[in-house]
């Protein structure tokens, strides 16, 4: 394709888009903007894990973009009229089959229409869809939707003692939109183990296929396959009385994890994630955060979506701000996918451009850029913008945005003269040396004292040399190192600093005389991390201090005795700790009485 001959409506051309100057300049690397690099390693499927540039399972071979489609309006809540449906009994239409730029499709079914009646599985639908892809050449992401109103009917019926829950639905774009809802709570333990029991039959029926490159999994999925946590106020107050807690929701995803884990040994696995509900988790993404880690640090093959890439997602290689729940994603990169919120044809809402009119073809151009930027491994179109012929010169240049050369993008040069300072008690600024020209981004690390763990505090954009590190506890030395990401992996460490948060320093030191010979004083205890307090004295002139005594921690007074009559004395205290010492409080002097 020559990159010259298509423009969106912005007029940006693709030698523009990696121009110097530019929205989406990536550094001049015709590959930069590639969401598929490390998976298209020839002859293995590899990807990004902890403390190694990568790990490969032989004999996937993943691409550019993957075909999705709905299930069936009646589970799947999707408006049928904009979606289209299971391919039924004659499969996959077989221009997308043959499309060499589609290497990938998305599979799946309902659990109600795997096991309509308990333990009885019925896989036929995918066995015929699996075979299609198949002989085809076609990689696979297999999916069960299953949880939230995705259930068969004799889950309820025949246990009900499990707890369920009731919202109204209030996504206008679902069929259901506008009706209450019933659905088990997402915790149940009785609910888990029938859904943890399809999971491991699916895995003894379909881990065996080496064109299944991911399987999908969702534990907080209320009406779809996708993360959704009714979250209306009515909601968050029936969310209390049901017993929500955090603890619940995060033993629940991790026992979905584990079980997927365990049943597809094979494959890598990939979960959509989401923002929480109201206040029912300490931050909107504590959930989300704290099950991602989870899986990220026990598993080296988990892969972190989110299921509503559109034109309006925020940009990380422009966004100043926050990313939002996007920003669990990025934090993540290279191990992360997205699938397009919605189909661009056929919908007269543009709801992949937040519901302002305009070009088709920009809109699904511009979110799969987007989505490049996150470092996205793959990216799901829906199955009606593949079929449109119009949108045929966009899959085009998105086939050639996104394809790089084999063997994947190599990741970046490590960063260097990582340096910390910590002029507060809260805060660290760190510097370092930018040595890489295609990086989407940089993860900084940090741990406490030398023998801590290491573990992501957060995430910079490209070409970024500087950072401030907040919400540090005081009086503690923090260590950290920083590596630069893109979709082809991540650069080595850099050297490994450290930095000391201040400790506070007592206040109000107060002295008074009780004798000839003692000296009360007392103080305000402002530090939360000292082991003591050291107490200095000096006198007749406040130019000989001395240590005189150590007191521990919360300690706020001391008796000074021994001393001369009818003399002054002057004084000051400090915090220490194992790390540091603060600063002295301020000085006060009193006599003795004779």
């Amino acid at each position: 394709m020559d990159p010259g001959k298509y423009e969106n409506d912005r007029g940006w051309s693709l030698a523009q888009l990696r121009s110097p100057g530019t929205r989406y300049h990536r550094d001049l690397q015709a590959n930069h903007l590639s969401g598929l690099s490390a998976w298209r390693a020839a002859g293995a499927f590899t990807i990004v894990i902890e403390d190694q540039l990568s790990a490969s399972i032989a004999g996937a071979i993943f691409s550019v973009i993957v075909a999705h489609k709905c299930l069936s309006e009646r589970h799947s809540a999707f408006l049928n009229n904009v979606c289209l449906a299971n391919p039924g009994p004659n499969g996959w239409q077989e221009v997308i089959l043959d499309d060499p730029r589609i290497v990938g499709l998305d599979l799946g079914d309902q659990w109600a229409d795997i096991e309509a009646t308990e333990g009885v599985y019925d896989w036929s639908t995918i066995d015929f869809q699996l075979a299609q892809a198949e002989a085809h050449g076609k990689q696979v992401v297999l999916g069960i939707v299953a949880g939230g109103i995705n259930v068969p009917d004799w889950l309820l019926t025949d246990y009900p003692e499990i707890q369920t829950f009731s919202f109204i639905d209030t996504n206008p774009y679902h069929s259901t939109y506008g009706e209450p809802l019933t659905i088990p709570v997402f915790w149940d333990p009785i609910f888990l183990a029938k859904k943890i029991a399809l999971i491991q039959a699916a895995g003894a029926h379909f881990a065996g296929h080496s064109s299944i490159a991911v399987f999908s999994c969702s534990f907080a999925n209320a009406t779809t396959g996708d993360w959704n946590i009714p979250g209306a106020p009515e909601d968050i107050v029936n969310w209390r009385a049901a017993g929500y807690t955090t603890e619940l929701m995060v033993n629940a995803g991790q026992m979905t994890i584990d079980a997927t884990m365990a049943a597809f040994p094979n494959q890598n696995v990939v979960m959509p994630i989401g923002r929480g509900a109201g206040d029912l988790d300490p931050t909107l993404d504590y959930l989300s955060e704290t099950v991602v880690d989870y899986a990220t640090t026990t598993y080296g093959r988990f892969i972190t979506s989110r299921f509503n890439l559109a034109a309006t997602t925020p940009d990380p290689s422009i966004t100043t701000g926050s990313l939002d729940n996007w920003q669990v994603v990025f934090d993540q990169c290279p191990n992360v996918a997205g699938q397009m919120l919605w189909n661009v044809s056929g919908d007269t809402t543009y709801r992949m451009n937040g519901g302002i009119p305009g070009n088709k073809e920009t809109i699904l151009l511009d979110a799969v850029t987007i989505g490049a930027h996150y470092g996205m491994q793959y990216q799901e179109i829906y199955l009606m913008d593949l079929l449109d012929p119009d949108m045929s010169p966009v899959i085009n240049y998105a086939n050639y945005l996104l394809t790089v050369t084999p063997g994947g993008e190599p990741p970046p040069v490590a960063p260097t003269n990582l340096n910390a300072t910590a002029s507060n008690f809260s805060s660290a600024n760190l510097t370092w040396a930018d040595n890489a020209n295609n990086e989407l981004g940089y993860r900084i690390e940090s741990k406490i004292g030398a023998t801590g763990t290491y573990g992501l505090v957060t995430t910079e954009g490209p070409n970024t040399t500087a950072a401030t590190i907040n919400n540090l506890i005081e009086g503690t030395q923090y260590y950290y190192r920083l590596q630069a990401v893109n979709a082809g992996g991540r650069s080595a460490y850099s050297n490994e600093t450290s930095a000391v948060t201040v400790l506070t320093s007592p206040d109000s030191l107060t002295p008074q005389a009780l004798s000839s010979s003692q000296v009360r004083l007392t103080w305000t205890d402002r530090s939360a991390t000292e082991t003591g307090f050291r107490i200095e004295r000096s006198p007749l002139t406040d130019t000989n201090f001395a240590e005189i005594a150590t007191v521990g921690a919360n300690t706020t007074s001391f008796t000074d005795t021994g001393l001369n009559r009818a003399t002054t004395y002057y004084y000051r205290v400090r915090a220490y700790n194992a790390y540091t010492t603060s600063a002295y409080s301020s000085e006060r002097h009193v006599r003795t009485l004779q």
